[in-house]
This record gives C-alpha cells, sequence and structure tokens, in this order.
C-alpha cells in the first residue's frame, strides 16, 4: 500500500511538472509589467503570471490567519461566558430557573458572537 501511494505521488509530481514545463514553453513572449509609476523589465510572460497566483495564494494566506484569528478569540470568550453561566447555575442549583434565565439573557448579547 505503501508504495502505491508513493508511485501515486511520484506520477502526480511528474505530471505536474510536465504542466508546468509545457506553460512555460507556451507563454514565452516578453512582457512588461507597469504598476502606477514602476515597470518591470521584459520578462517571459509565464514568470509573470506565475508572481501574480504566488501573490494572490499570500494575500490568500493571511486572510485566512486573520479570519482564524478572530474565530478563535470569539470562542475564548464565548468560553468565559459557559464558565459564568455553569458558575452561576451551581450556585442557584436549588430550583431557582428564574435566576438563571435572567443571568443567562444578561450574560450573552448579540455582540459576544
Amino acid at each position: 500500500m505503501k508504495a502505491l501511494k508513493t508511485g501515486f505521488w511520484a506520477i502526480f509530481f511528474i505530471a505536474l511538472v510536465s504542466v508546468c514545463v509545457s506553460f512555460a514553453t507556451q507563454n514565452n513572449d516578453l512582457m512588461t509589467l507597469n504598476f502606477f509609476s514602476y515597470t518591470t523589465d521584459a520578462r517571459p510572460k509565464w514568470q509573470l503570471l506565475l508572481g501574480a497566483v504566488l501573490v494572490g495564494a499570500v494575500l490568500a494566506a493571511i486572510i485566512l490567519i486573520v479570519e482564524l484569528i478572530v474565530l478563535e478569540s470569539k470562542n475564548i470568550v464565548l468560553r468565559r461566558i459557559n464558565k459564568k453561566l455553569e458558575r452561576s447555575l451551581q450556585k442557584n442549583n436549588s430550583g431557582e430557573a428564574h435566576k438563571v434565565e435572567t443571568s443567562l439573557s444578561q450574560s450573552i448579547s448579540d455582540s459576544d458572537v
């Protein structure tokens, strides 16, 4: 099974390299990139396209990291609220459900989530 997996990855890698080589040979026209006042030297089209793909991947990774941080901070806030509610439930374990419901409505608001 391990040999089959290694063979699959080897074939996948060879196919990827052949597609990249084919792309590079077919898009060998020289282009210059003008970005505001910055101008590049004449470079093959495939290098500029590869650079654009890499910039897009980096920006997507940065956005993903920021979103993960935001979600984790919301998760931390919800865990704290949950612990407060568990403590108030343990204090009011004598059957006073009304107090627990009011503390629940006071603890969680739309801005917390």
